[in-house]
């Protein structure tokens, strides 16, 4: 049974801030650990504080996990909290902060991880590199379709446009694998600050190396002096075994290692003080401690997709090839622009505060109830919404439904829910309900009141994109099936009206009127990293 131990390093580049954040998390014995990157993407603070969310949400699955539920399950829970922590803070400080996430959990000889943005997990074996994950970047969608090389992907312009992250106001399309560890046992976790600059043939070096984490240092400092001055924020964490140890065998040879170290210290202290006595003109030399290399920080290649590899890099490859054959240069204005103010003129696409779509104006609340929770028995909510029905805390056409990829563990949870209305999703509503104990006890989040929608037949969503296109005298190719959801366009006038979102060309969401075929809202699908 391997035991497993890690090294960790970070340094601020040539940037006024270290938006990466690193952790690792072991148990005593060294049979399980957790190892979480996390790079920050926005300025002013919210890129640091998104990266030390991933961090928080990364210390509060571990400290709540139980050794009956899977890894798997695990790991999509830390997205999903993470997730949920920083949406929070882009709501509560209206920014729009994110960060990518790159996890890596051993437990025993298995060894899982998931990913979301372009911060990397990276294997190796004794021989050198093995493979790693695939970044949710429209460079590496490049790399998939043949049209750069994997050489070329670390300097290519379209390397900081991140398909997915963390906190945006799509779910991050995480990517979770499993890893075989005959292949390889030694790993590395990286920002794009360090896999752009510190090749593989470098990174096993300091795998194989006596000192880990003295050599990761001293590779990232080496890598930094001989880049541009202004490089990235880079962090990067290296996991191996303890070769030949078993828990029982690790245990003894600490108790050698204090031993032998006490052994030590006495002899020091003998010589120490037949110096001082023999010699009174002699000072004692100061101690010298070694330094400890931190258990966490602070905020501060191949071609193919990898087997046991789960994920839509794939498919968003396929999606768009044709999207990128086109050269269309990116949107102007803010990656994820909206229109704060209400829905956007027909004859443009409106782009306009860095706030991501609108979240269509919902009104805050927080309820106390006592309904009690079965999660095995009410994952789609239902149960849960009959007995909010009841209580008068949800009207007969309201019901929720729970977000894909919680888990209830032991003590305390927040589990997050959709609000549906007549089957259809209310746009930007979000229920967070606080269970203790087998009982929810406090509901609060955002949600409509006295929806009244239009009684006009619903186009369909090509339909829809149609009648906008003859407004903008723009094409709107669909990229996507669409989403029909319920939502609120005139927050003042609490007025409401069924909407299609959905993807169209040129990396583009849309939101349009699914009664008239008017655009409400647009903005880009990529996330831009912040240079």
């Amino acid at each position: 049974m391997p035991i497993w131990d890690a090294w960790a390093s970070s340094h601020i580049g040539g940037r006024d801030e270290n938006q990466d954040a690193t952790i690792i998390l072991s148990t005593d014995e060294g049979t399980e650990l957790l190892a979480v990157i996390a790079d920050g993407l926005g300025g002013h603070g919210g890129g640091a504080d998104a990266a030390a969310c991933v961090i928080q949400a990364a210390r509060e699955v571990w400290d709540e996990r139980r050794s009956d539920v899977t890894l798997k399950a695990l790991l999509q829970r830390l997205v999903a909290t993470a997730q949920d922590k920083v949406r929070s803070l882009n709501v509560e400080r209206g920014t729009d902060a994110g960060s990518t996430l790159a996890a890596l959990w051993l437990r025993d000889d298995h060894a899982a991880s998931i990913h979301v943005g372009d911060s990397r997990v990276c294997q190796f074996c004794a021989d050198g590199f093995v493979e790693r994950t695939l970044d949710h970047s429209i460079a590496q969608l490049q790399v998939l379709q043949g049209r750069i090389s994997e050489d070329e992907l670390a300097s290519h312009p379209d390397q900081h446009r991140l398909t997915t992250s963390i906190g945006s106001d799509e779910e991050p399309q995480a990517e979770y694998r499993d890893w075989s560890l005959a292949a390889g046992d030694l790993f590395v976790l990286a920002t794009d600050g360090f896999w752009e600059i510190a090749d593989g043939e470098q990174q096993h070096r300091v795998l194989d190396s006596a000192a880990p984490g003295s050599a990761l240092d001293a590779l990232i400092q080496d890598c930094l002096e001989a880049t541009d001055e202004g490089h990235d924020n880079t962090s990067a964490i290296v996991v191996r075994p303890l070769a030949g140890d078993t828990p029982s065998a690790s245990v003894r040879r600490r108790w050698w290692s204090l031993a032998l170290a006490g052994i030590f210290l006495a002899a020091a202290l003998l010589l120490g003080a037949y110096l001082l006595l023999g010699s009174p003109q002699i000072e004692p030399a100061p101690e010298v401690a070694e330094r400890a290399l931190p258990r966490a920080t602070p905020p501060a290649g191949t071609d193919s997709e990898p087997a046991g590899h789960s994920g839509p890099m794939e498919a968003l490859a396929d999606e768009a090839a044709e999207e990128l054959a086109l050269e269309q240069a990116p949107p102007e204005g803010d990656a994820r622009a909206a229109d704060p103010e209400g829905p956007a003129r027909e004859d443009e696409v409106h782009r306009g505060a860095p706030r991501g779509p609108d979240p269509g104006g919902l009104d805050a609340f927080e309820q106390r109830v006592q309904i009690p929770y079965l999660a095995d028995e009410e994952m789609d909510g239902e149960t849960l919404s009959a007995a909010l029905r009841e209580a008068d805390v949800l009207g007969d056409d309201e019901s929720l439904r729970m977000r894909r990829g919680q888990q209830i563990l032991e003590g305390r949870e927040s589990i997050r829910f959709d609000l549906y209305f007549q089957g259809l999703p209310v746009w930007g509503s979000v229920v967070n309900a606080r269970v203790e104990q087998g009982q929810i006890v406090i509901l609060r989040g955002e949600r409509p009141h006295a929806i009244d929608l239009p009684e006009e037949a619903t186009l369909s969503y090509r339909e829809a994109l149609a009648h906008a296109e003859a407004s903008l005298g723009k094409a709107l190719s669909p990229a996507d099936e669409g989403r029909l959801y319920v939502y609120r366009y005139d927050p003042e006038g609490n007025r409401y009206t069924r909407a299609w979102h959905g993807l169209v060309a040129n990396d583009t969401y849309v939101l349009i009127d699914a009664h008239r075929g008017t655009l409400l809202q647009s903005w880009s699908a990529i996330m831009e990293r912040s240079m």
